[in-house]
């Protein structure tokens, strides 16, 4: 699973998870290096040959923000007030990576 927010994922989901900021997964790192943005290593499928996930979890303003080839959205949810001084609506919408 490529999450680029891996805080309570993290945690509870019980699975392996790839980070694209790098911080808990350095295979990630040269990709930010050569100039990749989290949001590019999550939509585009650079990130296979460093990370065998097979779900991405993309947080969003608007469910289903991103629908690359490569990615089939699952589901979406919305939780609202994920922020100490923002009550916003965040999605979370869950794809699953075609090979």
């Amino acid at each position: 699973m490529l999450v680029a927010d891996i805080g309570a994922i993290g945690y509870f989901s019980e699975r392996k998870i790839c980070d694209a900021a790098g911080l808990v997964s350095p295979e990630l790192l040269p990709l930010s290096r050569m100039g990749y943005s989290i949001e590019r290593i999550m939509r585009e499928p650079v990130f296979a040959s460093r990370c065998n996930a097979r779900y991405v979890v993309e947080r969003s303003d608007v469910p289903n923000a991103v629908h690359p080839v490569d990615l089939q959205p699952v589901f979406a949810v919305a939780i609202n007030g994920l922020g100490l001084s923002s009550q916003d609506t965040a999605y979370y919408t869950v794809f699953r990576v075609r090979r």
